[in-house]
């Protein structure tokens, strides 16, 4: 799903085999960051990608100085945040029929 503000982004991928595998976004508002479209192919799923990327995007934008790292992510993530250490902020809604949180970590600590 292509945006208008997709062109102000940084877009990574994760590869196997020449196929992209896992794909986010990444958004930049001072030193305030957050990512969008994060997905994992279905049948590669639970197998630490979701969590290397996300780990990959948190260094990134705490080496271009941001301080805060935040998504609007779907409930049914939220373990998988919590572990990474995303905070809740229990800014709860809903769109398109999935409800979301937007959870928060802290990169100054």
């Amino acid at each position: 799903m292509e945006m208008e503000e997709d062109n102000n982004g940084l877009h990574f991928a994760a590869f196997k085999d020449n196929d992209i595998v896992s794909v986010v976004s990444l958004f930049a508002k001072g030193d305030d960051y957050q990512f969008r479209k994060f997905a994992v192919d279905d049948s590669l799923q639970n197998m630490g990608i979701g969590r290397q990327m996300l780990e990959h995007i948190t260094q990134f934008a705490k080496t271009n100085g941001a301080k805060r790292l935040w998504c609007n992510a779907r409930v049914s993530a939220i373990g998988f945040y919590l572990k990474a250490g995303f905070e809740h902020t229990w800014q709860l809604f809903s769109r398109h029929g999935f409800d979301y949180e937007i959870l928060e970590k802290d990169l100054t600590l």
